[in-house]
C-alpha cells in the first residue's frame, strides 16, 4: 500500500515538472499573446513572442502590487529582439535583459478586477507615444 502511494506521487511529480508552464494571466493583442512571465518586486514582466518572430519583454511597474485586483493605468517600459526603430541608446532591464530596441507605454485596464482586458499607447526610444495597443483576456 505505501508503495503504492509513493510510486503515485512520484509519478505526479514527474507528470508535473514534464507539464508545459501555464501563464496565470495572458492577452490576445494585434502581435501574439501577451503573458505574465514573472514578477520582480512590484513590477510585472510580460512577454510576447510576435509573430513576426521577435520577442518583446514589458516591464510594468505595479502591477506586480495589483495582481488580484485595483489595476487601473500604468506606465512602462519595452525591450525587444529586433524592430524598425534602433534606438541610439542600450537599456538594460532590472532582469538583466538588454536592448537596442526599446520604449515606453501606458497601459489601462477596462476593469479593477482580475482578468480584465487593457488599451494603451505606445512609442519607440524616447519618442512619443504615437501608437494604440490592446489586450484582450481570452474567452
Amino acid at each position: 500500500m505505501r508503495t503504492t502511494f509513493i510510486a503515485t506521487a512520484l509519478a505526479s511529480v514527474v507528470m508535473l515538472s514534464t507539464a508545459p508552464a501555464m501563464a496565470d494571466e495572458t492577452w490576445i493583442t494585434d502581435m501574439g499573446i501577451l503573458a505574465w512571465d514573472d514578477t520582480l518586486g512590484e513590477t510585472a514582466v510580460l512577454v510576447l513572442n510576435a509573430n513576426n518572430g521577435l520577442t518583446l519583454r514589458a516591464y510594468v511597474p505595479g502591477l506586480g502590487r495589483d495582481m488580484m485586483g485595483g489595476r487601473g493605468t500604468y506606465h512602462g517600459y519595452w525591450l525587444s529582439t529586433g524592430g524598425d526603430e534602433r534606438c541610439d541608446v542600450m537599456i538594460t532591464a532590472p532582469d538583466g535583459e538588454k536592448s537596442n530596441y526599446w520604449g515606453t507605454f501606458t497601459m489601462s485596464f477596462v476593469r479593477e478586477d482580475f482578468p480584465s482586458d487593457w488599451a494603451g499607447t505606445s512609442g519607440s526610444c524616447f519618442y512619443p507615444q504615437e501608437s494604440t495597443i490592446s489586450g484582450q483576456v481570452p474567452n
